[in-house]
């Protein structure tokens, strides 16, 4: 039986990364799917990668590519819910939370050759106000560190663990009010964390039994504590132990309204930071997106 023939459409953000970098990379692609029909595309804006995935979801190409991090994730991938056009992942970000849960290489060359031969699976996507995330929304500790850390100007773990002790030292713990159809809950946290998937990214799990295509999102609170017992929890972000720890709670729902007191109403989609969210309006899309992934 013949295999089927992919379009493919590479969505590359050029001031992300060196410039060598970007060469070799499109080099890559080059010499991968030289006999496959492909074009590279280059975002020239905030909001271009969004554009250029509507436009290709229109032109009906199978594949759209992205080659960034969750920030460039979610732009791209806004851009295709609800359509027919699957989402493929190059991982080129700090974190790489999204990539991570769904299984992706993170060596460009082998995410590439997982493209060639594409498994394209349906997951859920996550609707919050009036965009979209698809790993991890959240307000709190999490959303503070992620706007410290994208106007820092050093990109890896050391910078985004010192930002960490620097902000929770000085963090205020906001009250928040967490109304599902289920239960209604009010908290002083550290962290209220929606996940579609299980992590933030460098291997750090919030939400180690999340399910990705289940429609229902992971509602996951950190509570107030001590700053030894935050050294403790640190180790079992990244052991898939959080959900032993005493100050985690966690439960699951399709639909969530969330009343942060916090100052700006800081919030993210995907690690971006966005203000205006005292009041937040989440739910589920079931399997609104299909992606090209390794994990079931």
């Amino acid at each position: 039986m013949p295999m089927p023939v992919y379009s493919y459409w590479f969505i590359i953000n050029p001031v992300s990364g060196r410039k060598k970098d970007i060469k070799r990379l499109t080099s890559l692609i080059d010499t991968l799917f030289h006999d496959k029909k492909y074009q590279i595309k280059f975002t020239e804006y905030p909001g271009h990668a969004t554009e250029l995935a509507a436009q290709a979801a229109k032109l009906r190409i199978d594949i759209v590519v992205f080659a960034g991090g969750d920030g460039t994730l979610n732009e791209t991938a806004s851009g295709i819910v609800h359509t027919d056009t699957a989402l493929g992942i190059i991982p080129r970000g700090s974190g790489n939370g999204f990539a991570r849960s769904l299984g992706i290489p993170l060596k460009s060359k082998q995410a590439l050759e997982l493209l060639l031969t594409p498994k394209i699976i349906s997951i859920d996507a996550g609707r919050i106000n009036n965009g979209y995330f698809f790993g991890v929304s959240g307000v709190g500790f999490d959303a503070v560190v992620g706007n410290a850390f994208q106007h820092f100007g050093s990109r890896g773990p050391l910078p985004y663990f010192y930002i960490g002790l620097r902000e929770f030292l000085k963090y205020k713990f906001p009250e928040m009010l967490i109304e599902t159809e289920e239960k209604t809950v009010k908290v002083n946290p550290l962290a209220v964390t929606i996940a579609n998937t299980s992590q933030y990214g460098n291997g750090a799990e919030i939400a180690p039994d999340a399910d990705f295509a289940d429609g229902l999102l992971d509602i996951c609170i950190i509570k107030r504590f001590s700053f030894i017992k935050g050294l403790v929890g640190l180790r079992a972000l990244f052991n898939g132990r959080i959900v032993e720890n005493e100050f985690y709670q966690t439960f699951r729902s399709a639909r969530i309204r969330i009343i942060n007191k916090g100052p700006g109403g800081l919030f993210h989609v995907d690690g971006e930071p966005k203000t205006g969210g005292e009041e937040l309006d989440i739910s589920v899309l079931s399997k609104a997106l299909r992606v090209v992934g390794n994990r079931h």
